[in-house]
Order: structure tokens, then sequence, then C-alpha cells
């Protein structure tokens, strides 16, 4: 996690493609750690709203840069 803060990306695509897996990823962990009945439903929405996050905000840090 650390080597992907630290590494940065020189264009749009690379900061989208970036910040949308690390959202998926952390997304997907968050969704599996919350409670409820069916794991692989909360994993799932974890990952798609950590995606949307994650792109959305690598799209803005990208572009103030």
């Amino acid at each position: 996690m650390l080597v992907t803060l630290l590494t940065g990306c020189a264009t749009m695509r690379e900061s989208l493609i970036l910040g949308a897996s690390t959202g998926l990823i952390v997304g997907g962990i968050a969704g599996n750690q919350s409670p409820g009945n069916d794991k692989s439903e909360n994993v799932l929405k974890g990952a798609v709203i950590g995606g949307i996050i994650g792109g959305i905000a690598s799209y803005a840090i990208h572009g103030s840069l």
C-alpha cells in the first residue's frame, strides 16, 4: 500500500487506473468486514463504491497538480 501511495502517475489515464483499482481493493476489504448475512454482496457493493470514489478522487487530485 505504501508503494502505491508513493509512486506518481504521469498521465490522467494512469492516475484513474491507480485510483480506481486502489478503491476497488479497499472497498472490497471494507465490504467484507461489514456486518450482514451475504458477504459476497457486501464485497461487491464495497468494491463498486470504492472504485467510483477512488476514480473521482484520483481525477480531482491529478487535475489539481
